[in-house]
């Protein structure tokens, strides 16, 4: 097991470290906007008093 640490705002970052369980092949997937070839932009919570 490696300890990955990981500060962008991602699904596969908890708690400072990434929880990203399998590589695949990226090399359609490299982002310069980002540091990590397998970042997926996390969602903020929405506000209990925003309607949906």
């Amino acid at each position: 097991m490696m300890n990955i640490n990981c500060s962008e705002n991602c699904i596969h970052c908890y708690d400072g470290n990434c929880t990203f369980n399998y590589v695949s092949n990226i090399s359609n997937s490299v982002s310069k906007e980002h540091k990590c070839a397998y970042f997926e932009k996390k969602d903020l919570p929405k506000k209990a008093s925003q309607k949906t």
